[in-house]
């Protein structure tokens, strides 16, 4: 009786080879299973953070490098001088972003506001692209691009990118440091007229 199949097993078979002959069918049905429009999330809901970072202290760095040293002479695990060298970058990249803004008398946009209009303002089957700076072949208006030389200048270790949607570019400047993505900027396309939208 091994051999023999059962009812679902049947059915299953059925649909593997309906959709290897029909290769469409998973996608039909990605369609039909799609969520339900998301609610747009407008631009004036996106508001500025300021930055809070904390200088980073010599003395626990130096604890920390002193038993990272003596694991790995005396275990021979290195795995914790690595750890140690991202998280000192990491923290260190972020007290020095905090110190470039508020020299610079701005504030990123709020991350997590961001994160949410992108996802609300992202119709279905389509996607935010990052293009790095100098590959980003549409204009950017001059208030962003002055914040963006004001940083590189405070910060020449940053990079500089622009996320877009390209079905309806309403790009974000966005600095990359240490790792952390901080949203400078965004306008409105194709008319932005030389005008913040936030």
């Amino acid at each position: 009786m091994s051999g023999m199949l059962g009812a679902a097993q049947f059915q299953g078979l059925i649909g593997q080879a309906q959709a290897a002959v029909n290769p469409y069918t998973q996608m039909i049905q990605q369609l039909q299973n799609a969520p339900p429009p998301k609610e747009p999330v407008a631009k004036d809901t996106l508001v500025r953070t300021q930055l809070v970072a904390v200088e980073p202290q010599e003395s626990i760095s130096r604890e920390r490098r002193s038993l990272a040293s003596r694991a790995a002479k005396v275990l021979g695990y290195k795995h914790f001088s690595d750890v140690i060298d991202k998280k000192e970058s990491d923290e260190r990249c972020a007290w020095e972003a905090a110190q470039a803004f508020a020299k610079l008398g701005f504030d990123p946009l709020d991350a997590t506001k961001v994160a949410k209009y992108k996802f609300a303002n992202c119709p279905w089957g389509h996607q935010w692209v990052s293009s790095r700076i100098e590959k980003y072949a549409s204009p950017i208006p001059e208030f962003a691009l002055s914040r963006a030389i004001e940083l590189k200048e405070e910060l020449p270790h940053a990079t500089f990118e622009v996320d877009f949607l390209q079905a309806n570019p309403d790009p974000f400047l966005v600095m990359v440091y240490g790792g952390i993505r901080y949203y400078i900027d965004v306008w409105d396309e194709p008319k932005f007229e030389g005008r913040r939208s936030v």
